[in-house]
């Protein structure tokens, strides 16, 4: 749903300050969707799951590699915030 916000205001509005808070909101909020559902598929399948017998495991890790190479949550929460502050003029 962000993507397809910050996509809409990129094509139709042209509004780049707007589009930047859905794709920070975005990089936040994917990465860690992607982790819950995997944790729960690896629950579901129990021992299995952090097994090299369903790819799962290999999954979680590149998913979890893949956060840290975006940037960490810290730096986009910050740029949310600083987008934020300037909104409401603070």
């Amino acid at each position: 749903m962000f993507v397809l916000v910050c996509v809409t205001y990129l094509s139709f509005h042209f509004d780049v300050d707007s589009s930047t808070l859905s794709l920070a909101w975005e990089q936040v909020a994917a990465p860690n969707m992607a982790l819950k559902v995997l944790d729960m598929a690896i629950q579901v399948h129990g021992a299995a799951g952090v097994s090299s017998d369903t790819v799962l495991a290999h999954l979680w890790a590149a998913s979890r590699t893949l956060r840290l190479a975006d940037g960490p949550d810290e730096v986009h929460l910050g740029t949310i915030a600083k987008l934020e502050l300037q909104k409401a003029k603070l």
